[in-house]
């Protein structure tokens, strides 16, 4: 669909537009009828902002290219005076603060240089290009300003970038006051989570698992964004229709965090345990799932403890077979994790407290759930989680992305009833960790009992994605996972059952003794 001309003759600014969040705003508003000056610092930036010049003539509107360090106060002059040559009437209509620069570095690390180097490009160089422009801004200009949810969310290494746009927001509001009874200029900020963008993809692994809840936490969907929902927005802050909307910042991730989940890959390559360390981000009270090796797990505990982001309360278990449990021990005897309870099954190793079925503790704001699931073992337990932003559940080796566990101690009733009453039961929308990435084994075996579409994109995912854990939900097992579909006439016909405790013995059958031909298409 394309855009409507609602901003013909307009003339806009927008730093930073070479790449990124800046090019979708500065192509989307001469899509809108914008006259653009699009601004670029690096040479690398410069084959950027040339293409970007071509998309934007090819709408129809003028286009001014810029290199400009927005680091260098007189630098600023030059995007004024590119704005006022194509501007049809003299005047700034729009002014779009993109720009930005976010390394990162703990405090004790930090340098009078790495202050300046950000404080100069995302909070000073708003500020005077702003002064800059003012003179030149119509009446009813609209200022928009690319914040973040950084300066909300307390993240490790970010004491300059995060106080950058923490103060933008807080600027925006000022601004809005100041420049609205006088000019008529509205002033809003966008902050975005993580989008998807070079930026992100170059960002450092730590840097994006500290970013992981707010992307699973983001309320209208819990994915990276993506410019093109970012750009919309800026540009009805920038249309006629948002004259009555000033001082405003809209987030597109929650201002708190809360429950985080790591996943710890052990044994990669052969069994493909999960270990999970799940937080909850505002006490940083924490838990460890199934830490069943130690030596892969250990580590990963010892920087968070060390660095200050977790409070290690307990050990918990889904089951007592020595890849979950096993490790127990071998973890408390670490110094820093001596006495810490072991939560779980009454067969697994050290366990010092067993819930009853549907009882739970807390984990800061997270409440737990036992939901026992005996068959795999007769002391397997699911662990439902919940809190405000969501909810998740830890199934061990009941309950697998496609498939379920073997009935080592158990009955195909007792499976039937774990995953088809009990799991069945709690909400759609609650994510599934189960305690192996077997989802490309299982899926192989799914598409020879059915194949059905929500099974043919568990398989394309599995195929795409060496990790799988916590990418679907309850909602979504009962569409793919044919062990919990007894009641489906295709799986009936291939078991050649009806009554659903049938269906899933010969299912599981069926599981155990199939072997995928090697060429096996869909």
């Amino acid at each position: 669909m394309s855009s409507p001309r609602n901003l013909s003759g307009k003339t806009a600014i927008v730093t930073g537009s070479s790449r990124g969040i800046g090019a979708g705003i500065a192509i989307d508003l001469a899509n809108r009828g914008a006259n653009v000056v699009v601004n670029y610092t690096s040479p690398r930036g410069e084959v950027a902002a040339a293409g970007i010049f071509k998309d934007i003539e090819a709408t129809g509107s003028k286009c001014a290219v810029v290199q400009a360090n927005l680091a260098l106060t007189p630098d600023l002059q030059k995007l004024v005076d590119a704005a006022l040559a194509i501007s049809e009437h003299g005047k700034i209509d729009i002014l779009v603060h993109n720009a930005g620069t976010g390394d990162d570095s703990y405090l004790a690390d930090l340098t009078e240089e790495f202050y300046e180097d950000q404080m100069n490009v995302n909070l000073k160089a708003p500020i005077f290009l702003t002064k800059l422009a003012l003179p030149h801004i119509a009446q009813g200009g609209r200022i928009v300003m690319i914040t973040s949810v950084s300066a909300r969310m307390g993240i490790p290494q970010q004491t300059v970038y995060a106080g950058t746009k923490a103060a933008l927001e807080g600027i925006c509001k000022v601004w809005a006051t100041e420049l609205g009874k006088k000019h008529g200029i509205t002033v809003n900020c966008v902050s975005p989570g993580p989008v998807a963008t070079d930026m992100w993809t170059e960002c450092e692994p730590d840097v994006i698992a500290e970013l992981q809840p707010a992307i699973d936490a983001t309320p209208a969907a819990a994915r990276v964004g993506e410019v093109s929902d970012i750009v919309p927005i800026v540009a009805f802050l920038c249309s006629e229709e948002s004259r009555w909307v000033t001082g405003s910042v809209l987030a597109f991730a929650p201002f708190a965090r809360a429950m985080h989940i790591r996943s710890i890959p052990m044994w990669t390559g052969s069994s493909d345990n999960y270990a999970y360390l799940v937080i909850d981000d505002k006490t940083k009270d924490a838990v460890i799932i199934d830490p069943a090796n130690p030596e892969e797990v250990a580590p990963v505990l010892k920087e968070q403890i060390s660095s200050g982001k977790i409070n290690l309360t307990a050990i918990v278990n889904t089951h007592h077979h020595w890849d979950h449990a096993g490790g127990n021990n071998k973890l408390l005897a670490h110094p820093e994790f001596e006495g810490k309870p072991i939560i779980g099954g009454k067969d697994c190793e050290g366990v010092t407290k067993t819930p009853k079925n549907g009882e739970g503790f807390k984990i800061g704001d997270i409440a737990v759930k036992a939901l026992y699931t005996p068959c795999h073992t007769q002391d397997s337990i699911c662990w439902f989680m919940e809190d405000s932003t969501g909810r998740v559940v830890f199934t061990g080796d009941t309950l697998f992305h496609g498939g379920c566990g073997r009935f080592f101690e158990g009955s195909a009733e007792e499976m039937n009833t774990a995953l088809n009453k009990t799991l069945v039961s709690i909400p759609d929308d609650t994510k599934v960790y189960p305690g192996h990435e077997y989802t490309k084994a299982n899926v192989k075996f799914a598409i020879s009992v059915l194949q059905s579409e929500p099974v043919k994109k568990l398989h394309s995912f599995a195929e795409n994605n060496k990790e799988t854990q916590g990418k679907f939900t309850i909602g979504d097992e009962k569409q793919h996972n044919v062990f919990m579909r007894m009641d489906d006439p295709v799986i009936q016909k291939a078991t050649g059952k009806t009554d659903p405790i049938d269906v899933m013995a010969k299912l599981r059958e069926m599981k155990n003794n199939f072997k995928p031909p090697p060429d096996q298409k869909l």
